[in-house]
C-alpha cells in the first residue's frame, strides 16, 4: 500500500476518517503477519531467537541502487543486468519494450538528482508473507519480504540512432515513482535472497484502499 498524504485525502470527513481507519487496518495486519513470521522462525514451538530478520533499514539503500542499475540498463538495452535485478515477471516486461525498438536504436539515462529529499526517498511499506507460487496452486506457497520504496528524482534520457543523438529527444523530467522490491525467503533457514525489483505501483486513491479492503474481507469469508 501507497498511502497519500493527508492532504490528499478526500474533502469528506467521513471519507477522511474512513481511509485513515483502512491505512491503520492495513498496517496492524502488516504488523501481525509480520510477528507471525519471527514467531514461526523460533527454533522449537515459539522458543528461541527468531531466525528471520527484516532488515528494514536496508530497502531504502537498495531500492536506489536497484533503480538506478535497472534504468541505465533498460536504457542500454542490457538485458543481463535486467535479469539479475528484476524479478522474471517484470524482467520479461522490460525486455519485451527493448525488443519493440527500432534496430541499431538505444538511449541514455543520467539521474541528475533527487528531489524532495526532507520526504523521499522514503519506505512506504513494508511487509513479510506467504505468496502463492507459480503453479497457482493453493499448497505452492513462497515466504518473501516486500518493501515499498518512494523515490522522488529529476531524470535525464536521450535516445541514440547509431552513434547520433536523434535531434531533440534529450529530455529532463521529475518523477516520483514507488519501487517495489520482493525477496524470497526460505521457510527452512528463514534467510533472505537479494532483493529484487517486482515493478512499480500507484499511490492509493480512497476508492482502491476500500476496494482492496473489500477483496481482502471477501478473501477470508472463502473455505479453504
Amino acid at each position: 500500500m501507497v498511502a497519500p498524504p493527508i492532504w490528499r485525502f478526500p474533502l469528506s470527513p467521513v471519507k477522511a476518517a474512513h481511509m485513515a481507519y483502512l491505512i491503520a487496518k492495513n498496517r496492524v495486519t502488516s504488523l501481525l503477519a509480520m510477528l507471525g513470521i519471527y514467531f514461526v522462525s523460533m527454533p522449537s514451538k515459539g522458543v528461541g531467537m527468531p531466525r528471520f530478520r527484516a532488515r528494514r533499514r536496508a530497502a531504502v539503500p537498495t531500492a536506489k541502487a536497484l533503480h538506478a542499475q535497472m534504468s541505465e540498463a533498460l536504457a542500454a538495452g542490457d538485458k543481463e543486468t535486467l535479469r539479475r535485478v528484476c524479478r522474471p515477471e517484470f524482467f520479461r516486461i522490460l525486455a519485451g519494450a527493448i525488443d519493440s525498438r527500432p534496430r541499431g536504436q538505444r538511449a541514455e539515462w543520467e539521474l541528475v538528482r533527487y528531489k524532495d529529499k526532507m520526504r523521499y526517498p522514503r519506505l512506504a511499506d513494508f511487509r513479510a508473507m506467504y505468496q502463492q507460487g507459480a503453479s497457482g496452486k493453493g499448497t505452492d506457497m513462497t515466504l518473501m519480504k516486500q518493501a515499498v520504496v518512494s523515490i522522488s528524482s529529476v531524470q535525464r534520457i536521450a535516445r541514440y540512432d547509431g552513434g547520433a543523438k536523434i535531434p531533440g529527444s534529450e529530455r529532463e523530467q521529475h518523477m516520483l515513482e514507488h519501487i517495489v522490491l520482493q525477496a524470497e525467503v526460505s521457510d527452512k533457514t528463514f534467510e533472505a535472497g537479494p532483493w529484487k525489483i517486482w515493478g512499480t505501483v500507484p499511490e492509493m486513491s480512497f476508492e482502491r484502499i476500500v476496494e482492496d479492503d473489500m477483496l481482502g474481507r471477501e478473501m477470508l469469508k472463502r473455505p479453504s
